[in-house]
């Protein structure tokens, strides 16, 4: 029978890469808003491009680095909680 993902990505080191917030924040969640924002901004300029409509950027840039805070914060809880069953099943061996 196949792995669970989840024993998996415990036992990677990947987990120790994002012990602390401000890792989580620099290694997944600025990725995370360049990639939406860069995806964002193709559609739109593919989308409008002979209407002369300008792109919003205050506006997405607001918002994109307030998502990738609460986006980092959510992966960050969910490491901590893949470390957490981590050390549980260690223990329990």
């Amino acid at each position: 029978m196949r792995e669970p993902f989840t024993r998996r990505l415990a036992d990677s080191s990947f987990c120790v890469k994002c012990a602390s917030y401000w890792q989580s924040v620099l290694r997944f969640g600025l990725p995370w808003a360049v990639a939406y924002g860069g995806i964002d901004y193709a559609v739109f300029r593919l989308s409008a491009h002979n209407i002369g409509l300008r792109y919003p950027w205050r506006l997405t840039a607001i918002a994109d680095i307030s998502v990738m805070f609460v986006v980092a914060a959510m992966w960050w809880l969910l490491m901590r909680e893949i470390a957490a069953w981590r050390r549980k099943s260690q223990q329990g061996r």
